[in-house]
Order: C-alpha cells, then structure tokens, then sequence
C-alpha cells in the first residue's frame, strides 16, 4: 500500500528507520515484534498522508493472515468459545499484547491492549483490526450485524468518516483498549459462514510459551535473525535494534536460558545452508555470502563442524538420493 500510494523508496526508509532488513518486503509470513509492527504501521500512514490508512489496510487484512490462531478460534462449537478461544491462546499468536472479555450488564466486551497506547500513537493499527474483527463475528451472526458500540485506544480524530461507515455503530474513544460489545444472547451462535481455512485447526497446532523449550521460545529472535540473514547480516547489535532492546540486555535474556546469540545464529545459518545446497544450484562461494561469511573457507569450516561434510560433499549425496 506504501508503494501505491507514495512509492518503493518511501516503503525502503520506513524500514530502514525501524532497523527491519528489506527482506521482510520477501517474507509477509515472518513474525516481526509487535510493537516494532505497530510503529512500522504508524509511519506509514504518516508517510502516505492519510488520517484513514488503517482502515483501508484492514480492508486488506484476512483471517488467514493470522494463521493457526484465527483458525482454532473458528472451529469452535459457538460463538463464545470462539471468542475464549482468541484470548487464552494469543501468546501462540504474539507476546507482549493482552486480549479478555470484560462483562458490562447484558454485553461482554472483546478487549485487546497492545501495550504501547499509554505511550504511542497507535491509531492505524487500530483501525486496521476492525475489518477482520467484524467478519469474524459475522461469520458466526450473519453478514448484517453490526455491534452495538465499540472502543478504540485514541483520542477522536477530525476524520473517521471510513471508520464510522465500516462499523456502523457508536465509537467510544480514549479507552485503554481496542473493543467491540457482542451481546451475551448471541454468544451461543453458531458458525454460519463457511470456514475460510482449507482446514480445521486444533489445539495441538498452536504452541504457547508454556508449551515450548528454550530454543523455541526465542523463536521471534529466530525469526528476525532468519531475516536478516536475508540480507546477509549476522551482528547481534544490529538484531537488538529490531526488537528494541539493548545488546546486554539481549545477551542477558538468552543466557538465563542457557543460550547465546551465536548458538541461535549458528542454528539459524545450519538450516539455511541446508536448504540453499538441498533446493538450489548456487554455488559454495555464493551460499556463504548469503549467509554472511566473508570468506567460503569459514562457511566450509562451519558446514562441516555441522554435518561431518563439506558443502559440496553435502550436496552430491542430497542430489544422489533424490
């Protein structure tokens, strides 16, 4: 949307301002932190120069974007468990946000806090979750409901035009959290839409923090590693600033898990050798610049610390057993 609506180079300063690699462009299916999400967002809207950006990406915005989370909460028996479901599984989804149902009289309230309204403008990345919102809960009360009012984490803007036409009920601003009311006699309602994954999901598809090991628990550090790693850069200031901590405080949160930078680095590297040699003629010299070695001769060394073989002994027997 940033390149239809202002251009390439806009879209590369905004990422290059919040130390995300220009690989991330490659790679929608990557989980970035949340709140280094929501200050990409905000840039953009402010980048494009328009007070409704958030809604018109919302329009962009499906369940399937949210994966195995949204999935589980559809394949629930009703309505209500649908809307439990979101909220004790979100850290499967994110960490750092909170999501619950708050009762008020004859209504319960879906909320969801992202931690940074306190301190942030978060407006479009509000708005954006309305679309998806909505039609998740109209898949369980038909295409023309509407909630009786909802909440949103900023002060009223001069313009909401689009966001008063999208939700079609009475905004509550300056709340602590984003919300929409769904009356508690329609949380029995079953799913009447048909179910926009290929698949039903279970519990057993998502992992919660509680549920993973070390290793996977840094899995968000993974995933910006494997990032940059896109873009050929392994230094660990440089991944500290895509998460907003400091190096010693990264440094400090992995040891206390037994862990070090370089042992997530080097898993992440193995795997991408792996893959390059196994699913792509490049050559040797190539992978280890992909990688982020600045001489073949290390890559060789590391590969063959990992597997007992060299890159290109590796490659032979993966074409010999194909």
């Amino acid at each position: 949307m940033v390149e239809e609506m202002a251009s390439a180079k806009a879209l590369r300063t905004i990422l290059r301002r919040h130390d995300l690699p220009l690989s991330v462009l490659c790679a929608p299916d990557r989980r970035i932190p949340l709140a280094k999400m929501i200050r990409v967002i905000e840039a953009a809207g402010r980048t494009v120069g328009c007070d409704e950006f958030g809604v018109q990406l919302g329009a962009r915005t499906t369940a399937q974007h949210y994966g195995p989370w949204a999935g589980f909460a559809y394949c629930a028996p009703n309505l209500g468990q649908a809307l439990k479901r979101v909220c004790a599984t979100l850290p499967a989804h994110e960490i750092g946000s909170r999501m619950y149902l708050a009762e008020h009289k004859d209504h319960l309230v879906w909320c969801y806090e992202s931690g940074l309204a306190k301190v942030e403008t978060v407006r479009h990345f509000t708005d954006h979750l309305f679309e998806t919102v909505l039609v998740f809960f109209r898949g369980f009360l038909g295409a023309n409901w509407r909630p009786d009012w909802v909440e949103v984490d900023y002060d009223q803007p001069a313009k909401i035009d689009r966001l008063e036409a999208l939700v079609d009920a009475k905004i509550l601003f300056g709340r602590p959290n984003f919300g929409v009311a769904v009356r508690k006699t329609d949380l029995e309602a079953r799913l009447v839409s048909r179910l926009p994954f290929t698949r039903p999901f279970l519990s057993l598809d998502l992992k919660t923090s509680q549920d993973r090991t070390n290793a996977e628990r840094c899995d968000g550090l993974l995933e910006v590693i494997d990032l940059r790693l896109m873009d050929g850069e392994v230094d660990l200031d440089g991944c500290a600033k895509v998460i907003d901590i400091g190096p010693r405080t990264l440094q400090r949160k992995l040891a206390k898990r037994g862990l070090t930078y370089q042992d997530l680095l080097e898993n992440a590297r193995r795997r991408r050798a792996i893959a390059f040699l196994s699913e792509t003629d490049l050559p040797v010299k190539t992978i280890a610049m992909e990688l982020g070695y600045t001489e073949p001769e290390n890559f060789t060394r590391a590969f063959r610390k990992w597997q007992d073989v060299t890159p290109t002994d590796f490659r032979s027997k993966a074409v010999d057993t194909s």
